[in-house]
């Protein structure tokens, strides 16, 4: 048992199509990055949508010529505030316990076996530290946040050793949606092995994305409705082809209720529903 006290507020993630997944720490890195709830989630700007309940990831089949939803890669609960409270993609399933709309435990399952947790040092109404740790209950490593008012503008994951592995910084428009990040990733001697940029509208959507060689460059265009709302979306590559279009569509109160993202043979769906 833990005599450290602390309380928790997750921050979901981005989240793709998942076809093997190597350890249970990689599940929890990919848990943790930033900027899933502005990429992930719904993006509704016109202030009038229900408040998100589920959300389901499905690739694609052809059926008599035409492309029709397959298998769930990826099934995601929300509670009436928008905090996620489960989880699954086949190969893992997380779990999230709240209180006073603050995580106050998280943990990611194998095959009904406990993987790793996480708990958050809050200090005021800020979370200041994450601590990660396996299923003995060791620490693996340690993630610190800074602010600029309300908005955090750094973050930086240290290993057990306190040695700095990765530093995030980002940059937010005056409506506090993202602007700019950059990632830079360290070796034991403290040199940047790697290094990645991510640029957004002022939706928080993604534009663009370059990095060193392990990166590959990205762009990406959106058109919206006059209410704010992303009607079609494209994504280019470093050689200038594209990646199939991402097709939204809405209900009467403004809610995406569906995200489609094909070409001829393959592709994948997002489902959402709302309370």
């Amino acid at each position: 048992m833990r005599k450290l006290r602390v309380q928790t507020k997750t921050i979901i993630v981005f989240v793709s199509i998942i076809l093997f997944i190597s350890s249970c720490v990689w599940w929890k890195n990919f848990l943790s990055t930033f900027f899933f709830e502005n990429i992930h989630r719904p993006s509704i700007q016109n202030g009038n949508s229900n408040k998100i309940k589920s959300s389901s990831l499905y690739d694609t089949k052809l059926e008599s010529g035409e492309l029709v939803k397959g298998q769930r890669l990826l099934y995601v609960e929300y509670d009436e505030n928008g905090n996620v409270t489960h989880s699954t993609n086949g190969y893992f399933e997380s779990f999230f316990t709240y209180e006073d709309n603050r995580c106050i435990e998280a943990k990611i399952f194998r095959d009904g076996q406990l993987c790793d947790s996480s708990v958050d040092r809050y200090e005021e109404d800020k979370r200041v530290e994450t601590f990660i740790y396996n299923a003995m209950d060791s620490l693996l490593s340690r993630v610190e946040y800074k602010y600029e008012g309300d908005n955090m503008v750094e973050s930086l994951i240290y290993d057990v050793n306190e040695t700095l592995l990765k530093k995030s910084k980002y940059r937010y428009y005056e409506n506090g949606k993202p602007e700019f990040s950059e990632e830079s990733m360290y070796d034991a001697d403290g040199n940047v092995v790697d290094y990645m940029w991510s640029r957004y509208d002022k939706y928080g959507n993604l534009l663009e994305s370059d990095g060193k060689e392990k990166f590959q460059k990205l762009k990406f265009e959106y058109k919206y409705d006059k209410d704010g709302k992303i009607l079609e979306s494209v994504g280019f590559k470093q050689d200038g082809s594209k990646y199939p279009a991402n097709i939204y569509t809405y209900d009467e109160h403004g809610n995406c209720i569906k995200k489609v993202s094909a070409d001829n043979s393959m592709g994948n769906i997002w489902e959402y529903e709302y309370y």
